[in-house]
């Protein structure tokens, strides 16, 4: 169930919090006040988290996020994700929503077959990197100690402990 208290601090980040300057400006405020937000906002909000300038995470009423991890500045979370501890975002990292349309009648224009009714969450595993602008399609999740090159497109669960890159991803090599 949603507080008020949730509202309140989701309007305050959307409003204000959100532009203030980013990480390593002005004694770090920017990223001071974003945290206290989202301390208020997130399901759970781990120890020493960073969040720059520009990151949406939509309502962020079941967001997750671990112990000594940090989003990039302009990274887009959505609404049922959760980050593990010790992860990296690169700037412009998209993790896509855990809906998407439905798609499996022909018969229908696929914009008059609706959202799929099951949401998946996204789920990102402790000790990860994910460089720059990446795409991670929802539902799909990323092992424990794994490393995601630039702009790749996830577009199937990874492994643990490996890095992967490309469009559609693949593993490269263990770690």
């Amino acid at each position: 169930m949603v507080t008020l208290k949730q509202k309140v601090c989701s309007y305050l980040y959307r409003k204000i919090a959100i532009n203030l300057p980013r990480t390593g400006t002005f004694f770090n405020m920017g990223t001071t006040v974003r945290v206290f937000l989202c301390r208020r906002i997130f399901r759970h909000c781990g120890l020493n988290i960073g969040i720059d300038k520009g990151v949406d995470f939509g309502l962020g009423y079941d967001v997750e996020i671990g112990n000594y991890s940090g989003l990039g500045i302009n990274c887009k979370i959505p609404n049922g994700c959760i980050i593990g501890d010790y992860v990296m975002f690169g700037p412009n990292v998209e993790v896509m929503s855990r809906c998407t349309h439905e798609f499996t009648d022909t018969t229908i224009p696929i914009c008059l077959q609706g959202m799929c009714l099951i949401p998946k969450t996204t789920i990102i595993g402790d000790d990860v990197w994910i460089g720059k602008e990446v795409l991670v399609l929802g539902g799909k999740s990323i092992g424990s100690h794994s490393i995601i090159g630039a702009r790749s497109v996830v577009s199937k669960d990874i492994p643990e402990s490996v890095i992967a890159a490309g469009n559609p991803i693949r593993v490269i090599r263990y770690r």
